[in-house]
C-alpha cells in the first residue's frame, strides 16, 4: 500500500466481562468526552481498552500507553464490536445479539444495567458479518452478498429500531470483497482479496439512492493485503495490523481519497506486539 497512509501504533482492547458484564460486544468507537477508544480482546477472553486523544500516536495514549482491563469472559461471544456512543455489541454463536452501554470511558464501574448485557433479539446468525456503521446504524451482510442495514434511535433496544425492526436492503454483490467495514461519517470501506481497498460514500442513511458516485466504489490504492487486519478508528483514521504484530495507522481529511491522506500517504507506526490479541478494533 506504498501509496497510502500508514499510521502508528495503538489499538484498543476489549476485555471480557464475565460476572461483571455478562455479554459485551467488541466495537471500535470514538470515546465520549473527546477520547478515542481502541478495544483489544485476548484469546483467553480478557477484554481491555486503550484510550487516546487526537491521532493514535504513541505519545497521545493515556495511562502511559498501557491497556486498561475491563473484564474477562468475553470468549462466550463469537464477535464483540463497538457501537460508538458508549455502546458495545456482543453476538453469541446461537445468533443472539446483545449490547452493553456505558458512560464516559469503558471502565467496569461506568457500565449501566449493573454491567449485564441487554438482549436485542435472536436470529443474527443468518448474517456472515454484522458491523457498526456509526451512531444508530448496524450493517448486516448475508453469505449470498446481500448487504442490509438496521437503524435505531438512542440505545439499540428493540423498540428503538425503525422500519418495524426489519432490515433495509441496500444491494447485492458485496461478496466480491474479502472484508467490508464502516469508517463512520457516511463511509463504507471495501477490501478485495487482491489487496485493493475502495470506499463508498453516502449522505444520511445508507439507502441505495443516498450513495454518491452513482453508487460505484472509489478505489483508494492497492497493496493492503500486506496487513492481516485493516479497520477504521473513526475520525479519519485507518488502522493496519501486520502479521508480525506491528500496528500502524493512516490519517486522512474528509473522504478517504488518496490525495486526502496525510504523511504523504505513508503509514505511521504505533508499536509492536499487537499479535498478543485475538482481535483489536
Amino acid at each position: 500500500m506504498k501509496s497510502v497512509i500508514r499510521r502508528r501504533r495503538f489499538l484498543v482492547v476489549l476485555a471480557t466481562m464475565t460476572g461483571l458484564f455478562t455479554t459485551l460486544t467488541p466495537v471500535l468507537t470514538q470515546g465520549q468526552s473527546g477520547f478515542q477508544i481502541l478495544y483489544a480482546l485476548k484469546p483467553n477472553g480478557q477484554l481491555s481498552y486503550y484510550s487516546y486523544s487526537g491521532l493514535p500516536d504513541p505519545n497521545n495514549f493515556h495511562n502511559q500507553g498501557a491497556e486498561k482491563v475491563i473484564s474477562n469472559g468475553w470468549n462466550q461471544y463469537s464477535k464483540v464490536f463497538s457501537g460508538g456512543c458508549g455502546v458495545l455489541f456482543a453476538l453469541k454463536p446461537n445468533g443472539q445479539l446483545s449490547y452493553y452501554s456505558y458512560s464516559g470511558l469503558p471502565n467496569p464501574n461506568n457500565f449501566q444495567n449493573q454491567g449485564a448485557e441487554k438482549v436485542i433479539s435472536n436470529g443474527w446468525n443468518q448474517y456472515s458479518r454484522v458491523f457498526f456503521g456509526g451512531c444508530g446504524v448496524l450493517f448486516a451482510l448475508k453469505p449470498n452478498g446481500q448487504l442490509s442495514y438496521y437503524s435505531y434511535s438512542g440505545l439499540p433496544d428493540l423498540n428503538n429500531f425503525q422500519n418495524q425492526g426489519a432490515e433495509t436492503v441496500i444491494s447485492n454483490g458485496w461478496n466480491q470483497y474479502g472484508k467490508v467495514f464502516s469508517g463512520g461519517s457516511g463511509v463504507l470501506f471495501a477490501l478485495k482479496p487482491n489487496g485493493q481497498l475502495s470506499y463508498y460514500s453516502y449522505i444520511g442513511l445508507p439507502d441505495l439512492n443516498n450513495f454518491q458516485n452513482q453508487g460505484a466504489e472509489k478505489v483508494i490504492s492497492n497493496g493492503w493485503n500486506e496487513y492481516s487486519r485493516v479497520f477504521s478508528g473513526g475520525s479519519g483514521v485507518l488502522f493496519a495490523l501486520k502479521p508480525n504484530g506491528q500496528l500502524s495507522y493512516y490519517s486522512y481529511i474528509g473522504l478517504p481519497d488518496l490525495n486526502n491522506f496525510q504523511n504523504q500517504g505513508a503509514e505511521k507506526v504505533i508499536s509492536n506486539g499487537w499479535n498478543e490479541y485475538q482481535n483489536i478494533f
